[in-house]
């Protein structure tokens, strides 16, 4: 699991298993039908796609769904409720003010919070944060903030489980429950509506979803340095061919969808029936450094020419 910035966190044991996944596309299949900068542009980010009700993706979704969800139930006609919590902390030592920076051409939140908006799954979007900041541009973005973080979750060292266990005690504080959540991070402009949507109705079979993407170079024909000499790190793979390795997948970084009592029961999102979303190297995008924000900004250029 990463950081709520998106960077990785210290693994937990059973993250380091390789996930599974036997029989994965066939449930993928059936399931897809500079702060000041930003304050300084008046016409810019999430305050110029307010300019107008219509364009704004908040306002349309809100407008054709009220509570910005479709109707949702399983096959026995249960009907279940769910919440997007996108976590954006204030700090970022690497990159600055990264959770609100722009990013063509708008504070890069936006992003996770219009794919939100726009997959119409979730009864509540809203933004985790401790900053005052944050808070205002979630929501001209279409978010809810309805409460700030604590000191406890608002440091350094705050897991995402940890805030993800803070946002359900104080929404159940307020009354209300929900028994899906699809944790986001606020660094994720690649990700899509229809991925989300992929992702919360896969809930129905498994009880966490986790994004994957493959590595493009088979880890077990790496390398690593030890005593300054070059030693091969699985050198019993060493004469195999790629194509006779078992696919490796890392964590693509956009986020994790789960069932509340699973989550309370393991007190995780790496809960023991954890099924892998598997995406393709086009949508995902490492963003942990200046170069990373770069290269991420281009590749989203590439993709969506004109913006």
């Amino acid at each position: 699991m990463r950081s709520e910035n998106g960077e990785a966190e210290t693994p937990r044991a059973d993250r380091r298993q390789q996930v599974k996944t036997e029989s994965i596309h066939q449930k993928q299949a059936g399931a897809e039908e500079g702060w000041e900068l930003y304050m300084a542009k008046e016409q810019t980010g999430c305050a110029e796609t307010r300019a107008s009700d219509s364009s704004h993706p908040a306002d349309a979704v809100r407008e054709e769904h009220p509570g910005c969800v479709e109707a949702r139930t399983e096959a026995d006609g249960t009907a279940h409720r769910s919440v997007a919590i996108i976590t954006a902390r204030g700090g970022s030592r690497r990159i600055p003010h990264k959770n609100i920076r722009e990013f063509a051409g708008h504070p890069i939140l936006y992003y996770s919070v219009r794919a939100a908006l726009e997959s119409r799954v979730f009864d509540e979007v809203m933004v985790s944060t401790d900053s005052a900041q944050i808070r205002e541009i979630a929501e001209q973005c279409g978010a809810a903030v309805p409460f700030l973080r604590s000191d406890a979750t608002a440091g350094d060292y705050a897991t995402t489980d940890e805030v993800i266990a803070e946002v359900l005690r104080e929404y159940a504080r307020r009354g209300k429950q929900f028994d899906r959540f699809c944790c986001i991070y606020p660094t994720a402009p690649f990700l899509t509506p229809e991925r989300l949507r992929t992702a919360m109705t896969m809930l129905g079979e498994a009880e966490s979803v986790l994004p994957v993407v493959r590595f493009s170079y088979p880890p077990q024909r790496g390398f690593t340095v030890r005593n300054g000499e070059v030693v091969r790190w699985m050198p019993e793979f060493a004469s195999a061919r790629s194509q006779d390795l078992e696919p490796v997948y890392h964590d693509a970084g956009q986020f994790y969808a789960c069932r509340t009592e699973a989550f309370w029961r393991d007190e995780t999102t790496d809960v023991r029936n954890m099924v892998p979303l598997i995406l393709p190297e086009a949508e995902v995008q490492d963003i942990d450094t200046p170069e990373d924000w770069e290269a991420a900004e281009e590749k989203y250029r590439r993709l969506h020419p004109g913006t």
